[in-house]
């Protein structure tokens, strides 16, 4: 990350304080970032002194009594953004070997959640053959809200599994884990 975009991303985080405040705390870590570099730091090691720039906005946030919305729909698009873009930059620092096996593994993976897909549409059929002799008249608004209910759950348990399998397999050690999604 440049000191142009960490600046950037700590203005935007720090959007609930004046804007005077916000170009004091700019300046402030400007200045910081400036110093470790005339200490023979790389910009990127300055920053990475700072932690996790989310969590530093909460931290001054908390110190102006001021609490950062949580779980909005912005900073879950964020986390997954940041997500894709360190799993990128893993994926782009792995030798040809572990590429490929890192390939063949998630192809394995994607295949596995596949073939799961069939017992649970075994299973959704028993359930949804049990609503239509129990309840004949709401059979079709039923069967559409099960079948419904049951992909959103499909779907998101694929995708968890998808990011179990990429943590554990990319981010082995704990300080390179990107920030849960």
């Amino acid at each position: 990350m440049t000191k142009e975009t960490f600046i950037k991303k700590l203005r935007s985080n720090l959007k609930n304080l004046e804007e005077k405040e916000i170009v004091e705390i700019i300046n402030e870590y400007s200045d910081h970032i400036d110093q470790k570099v005339a200490n023979g730091k790389t910009v990127e090691e300055a920053l990475e002194d700072f932690g996790d720039l989310d969590e530093l906005a909460s931290e001054i946030l908390s110190a102006y009594h001021i609490e950062k919305k949580q779980n909005n729909i912005e900073d879950y698009i964020n986390s997954f953004v940041r997500f894709i873009n360190k799993t990128t930059a893993k994926i782009l620092k792995l030798n040809g070997s572990e590429f490929v096996s890192f390939v063949v593994d998630f192809v394995l993976m994607i295949l596995l959640i596949i073939v799961l897909k069939w017992p649970a549409n075994l299973l959704m059929g028993l359930v949804t053959g049990t609503f239509r002799i129990l309840t004949p008249i709401l059979f079709k608004p039923i069967t559409k809200l099960l079948e419904l209910l049951f992909e959103l759950t499909y779907l998101a348990i694929s995708f968890y599994v998808l990011y179990l399998f990429i943590n554990k397999r990319l981010f082995k050690n704990e300080n390179e884990k990107p920030e849960d999604v």
